[in-house]
């Protein structure tokens, strides 16, 4: 399943969205800010697995041998953008009522069978709250080192003008993906969640995507609740999660908050979130 934009109901669920791209012609002479997070180079500090606790084994990290040294990303880098160098490249988002200026820098590369996969991650130079970074994909010929496809500014990244934080995981059925993670919170009120984002052979497509926290605590003062970990569902196409928290009853004691739930990896959402109470 392709990913596209949706409705939601909360403003910071963040979707994919499909724009157009182009290079600024000055780009030296924008003042843009840098990402303050560095790529995944370090192999020996990679996790061996995200999301585990209370009880739940959590996701692989993916294979740290798949991934692309420094030259090379960057050489991807420069066969996406026309030959530019890394800390030159800015790129126009033209989806919006505004174009929107965004800083290009390469993220990381890895090998995903016969192809490359490129991540760039984008800083938006208006830095405001309502204003989101972006990531862009790009797939390589092994072989050859070809551009293959291109999926300009395909993932929506979280206000004051940051990418998504993301980490590559390895799904139940062996695969490589994205998890990213967005949230967003305002007038007391704070929700995050996760993306799960397939890189296959047809394109960048949503595996799922479920809320990880809410806290209503700085408004109302009635709940907090967030995700206590993750494992594999059963038929290896589905995760089983875990949420703890606490809440305030009807008659205004707090009660904890202790659910299991299951999401499917097959992009469509599941029912369950949008009848889930713990959602801005």
């Amino acid at each position: 399943m392709k990913i596209v934009g949706k409705a939601v109901r909360s403003l910071f669920i963040l979707s994919v969205v499909s724009v157009l791209i182009a290079c600024s012609d000055n780009p030296e002479d924008t003042e843009i800010a840098r990402p303050n997070y560095s790529p995944p180079v370090e192999t020996g500090e990679l996790s061996k697995v995200v999301l585990a606790g209370a009880g739940l084994p959590g996701l692989q990290s993916f294979d740290s041998s798949i991934m692309l040294p420094a030259e090379e990303l960057n050489a991807l880098f420069s066969a996406a953008y026309g030959g530019r160098a890394p800390g030159t490249v800015t790129v126009t988002a033209n989806d919006g009522a505004v174009p929107e200026l965004l800083d290009a820098q390469p993220y990381v590369a890895f090998r995903n069978g016969a192809m490359l996969v490129l991540l760039v991650t984008h800083v938006n130079a208006q830095d405001c709250h309502a204003c989101a970074g972006r990531t862009s994909v790009f797939y390589f010929n092994a072989a050859d080192k070809s551009l293959a496809q291109s999926f300009p500014l395909s993932i929506q990244g979280n206000d004051w003008g940051e990418p998504q934080d993301m980490q590559l995981v390895k799904l139940p059925d062996g695969n490589t993906a994205g998890l990213f993670k967005w949230g967003g919170g305002n007038q007391g009120y704070f929700c995050g969640g996760y993306q799960i984002i397939r890189f296959g052979d047809n394109g960048v497509e949503l595996a799922a995507k479920f809320p990880s926290e809410f806290d209503d605590t700085s408004a109302t003062g009635t709940t907090s609740v967030g995700l206590s970990g993750v494992g594999p569902g059963p038929g290896g196409n589905s995760l089983q999660l875990r949420f703890s928290g606490k809440t305030q009853d009807d008659d205004g004691n707090m009660k904890p908050i202790n659910e299991d739930r299951k999401v499917t990896l097959d992009g469509h959402p599941d029912a369950w979130i949008d009848d889930w109470p713990y959602v801005c």
